[in-house]
């Protein structure tokens, strides 16, 4: 009969009934990960009602939809939110909008009720910032191994936006080539010229030496 109460209180949960709080305490008690699975489930019942993209001029807001993956009629939560922020941010990255800043709000325009959803509003705030070009890349400590190979590992170009993820690449493309002491981005030197919008790169290696 217990476990039937628990059961019946989850679901009374998820549907937006109200749970008397002897039962709340002796679902938490029996079934401790309870809460947190009908948080979640409340959670995924926001269905978008509406988007709207505000501040963004380098990409559309039509293309910052599909980047974002969202759409209205979606069901929404925390971590669809946090997914879309994180593509849209990656996205500006690679034009080179380093300072880029993404904020994503949700406005509740119908509360749950026995339909198991609630209808909201979703801002997507872009503050872009400044575009930024690499200027220079240089590498120090490859006394044996010539600048060109480590370029051409690389990937990188004089001159191209500069995107703060593909650091991490170029560490790991580095590290591949077996050359080096393991580098890490401390081991990078990024300076950011807030004036002129350029970006110079310092690399700094540690062959491994032959025995």
């Amino acid at each position: 009969m217990t476990g039937l109460r628990s059961v019946m209180t989850l679901i009374a949960m998820l549907s937006g009934m109200t749970v008397p709080d002897q039962w709340k305490v002796l679902l938490e008690e029996m079934f401790p990960t309870c809460q947190t699975i009908a948080q979640t489930a409340e959670e995924v019942t926001r269905r978008i009602r509406s988007i709207v993209v505000e501040g963004g001029k380098a990409v559309s807001s039509e293309d910052i939809l599909k980047i974002a993956k969202l759409k209205p009629k979606d069901n929404s939560n925390s971590t669809t939110i946090k997914m879309a922020s994180e593509r849209i941010k990656k996205a500006y990255f690679e034009l080179g909008f380093a300072r880029v800043d993404i904020s994503i709000t949700q406005e509740t325009i119908q509360p749950s009720n026995l339909s198991g959803y609630e209808l909201v509003d979703i801002t997507i705030r872009i503050n872009e910032g400044q575009k930024f070009y690499i200027r220079r890349v240089e590498f120090a400590g490859n006394r044996v191994t010539k600048d060109a190979n480590v370029w051409r590992t690389l990937g990188l170009r004089i001159g191209e936006p500069y995107n703060p993820l593909r650091i991490s690449e170029s560490i790991k493309k580095l590290n591949k080539l077996g050359r080096f002491e393991r580098i890490e981005e401390k081991d990078v030197e990024v300076s950011i010229n807030e004036q002129d919008y350029f970006v110079d790169l310092l690399f700094r290696l540690k062959e491994i030496e032959e025995r």
